[in-house]
């Protein structure tokens, strides 16, 4: 498979799901969707840490296997998520809202120069965590 010519460094706390959006958006696509559309992206297989979509994913951005190994989100039970070496309740680890920081999206888009470098981090999917901590 062929690596794309515009890709992104991922974030150390970003979840694959939105580097692929980020990747998308660098790669002039107006939605993740279109993009996933375009390039054979399994979608869901990146929300449930599918290894296949993932390996698409890294091949895509030319990225090394071991990447996102510590925010990669997978189902271990009805009743609880693994992200990376943690478990969550599956009520604890919000994945249907999107949570964010206005303050760090604003400084990553000022930082890098675009929407596409503005870095979804995982510690804002954890229900319990109510402010940032930058």
């Amino acid at each position: 498979m062929m690596p794309l010519a515009l890709t992104l460094t991922p974030s150390p706390f970003e979840m694959p799901i939105t580097f692929a959006s980020r990747l998308a958006r660098r790669n002039a696509c107006t939605s993740l969707y279109a993009f996933s559309s375009d390039v054979g992206l399994d979608i869901r297989g990146l929300e449930i840490g599918n290894e296949t979509a993932l390996k698409h994913l890294r091949q895509l951005a030319s990225l090394p296997p071991n990447t996102f190994a510590g925010t990669l989100a997978s189902d271990q039970t009805k009743k609880s998520v693994r992200v990376g070496p943690e478990f969550y309740r599956s009520h604890t680890f919000i994945r249907h809202d999107v949570r964010f920081c206005p303050d760090c999206i604003s400084n990553d888009i000022e930082k890098g120069g675009s929407f596409a470098h503005a870095v979804h981090r995982l510690h804002w999917q954890i229900g319990h965590i109510s402010t940032c901590h930058e």
